[in-house]
Parts: C-alpha cells; structure tokens; sequence
C-alpha cells in the first residue's frame, strides 16, 4: 500500500472559496433518476472520467457518509468520502486521503437540476488546494484539468443519453 497523506475536511462552502476552481455545466437528455443510478454505479465514472483506472466502494455504494477507492493513472489512489447527497438534487465527494503529497484539499460537484421533458441541467465543479511545496505544480494541474473536464463531462452526457 503506498504512502497516504490525510487532506482538510471539506464542505459545500469549500466550492465557492477554493483557490482552484473548474465550473462546467451542461443539459443532458436524461431524468434525474437515471443520473443518480449512474453515480451510484462505479464502473460508469470509469467510463466517462478519463483519468479512473477503477473505482471500488468501500461501503454501501451511493448516499452521504459513502466512501470509495479511487486508482487514477499514474498510480494516484484517492480515498473518497460523499459528504453529501441529496438524491436528483446534489452529490459532492472529497478527497480524505491520498498518495499525493501537497495536495490539501480535493472535492467534486454534482448539482442536478431537472428542467423538464426528461431532461436535466448538471452544474459540475472540482475544486483543490495545494500546499506550499505544490504551489508551482498547481497551475499546470489546474491548466490540464480545466482541458479535460469539459471533454469528461461531454463522454458522461454521451453516456447518460444513451440507452440504459
């Protein structure tokens, strides 16, 4: 088992106050219901997030309190806790461990809004800090990432919409 380093507990106040911030939104065809099937359903995060090499839950799969191992590439493990989850409304995750040093805090988004003729509206944001001996690093994080998450976001609608 690699080295794991515990990051800040974090909160939804956490997605308006981080220093680095991706915001994405998009209308997807798809109910709220199908949405929240495919976030309790590890192997499709695998599909759409390009950087999963697998997610596994560690617990009951999906609600608050859910928590998940997450291998990304390059090695990077990340142990996961849903901090909150509001089923058709609102899922967030963070990060409480990782094999990341620097990394001081991490932390997903999913606001779901449903707009009606099977139809929602996601508001997707990833928030992190780093600490000091990251600092340089992070902007080059924050550049890829602000690359990939549209793209991410783009095969996860793809997904939702078609056929279950």
């Amino acid at each position: 088992m690699p080295r794991l380093y515990s990051l800040a507990a974090v909160d939804t106040d956490f997605f308006d106050s981080a220093r680095f911030q991706i915001t994405h939104q998009l209308d997807i065809n798809c109910s709220a219901t199908r949405m929240m099937s495919a976030l309790r359903d590890a192997q499709q995060w695998v599909a759409w997030a390009s950087p999963m090499v697998s997610a596994d839950w560690t617990s009951a799969a999906g609600g608050k309190d859910a928590t998940r191992d997450v291998y990304l590439r390059g090695g990077i493990l990340f142990k996961e806790r849903f901090f909150h989850w509001q089923d058709a409304q609102r899922v967030s995750f963070c990060v409480d461990q990782a094999n990341v040093p620097g990394l001081v805090r991490f932390a997903e988004d999913h606001k779901i809004i449903t707009i009606g003729n099977n139809r929602v509206r996601l508001h997707f944001t990833l928030a992190f800090e780093t600490g000091r001996g990251a600092r340089l690093l992070a902007p080059l994080v924050y550049g890829l990432l602000k690359r990939i998450v549209p793209r991410m976001l783009e095969r996860y609608k793809k997904l939702l919409e078609s056929p279950a």
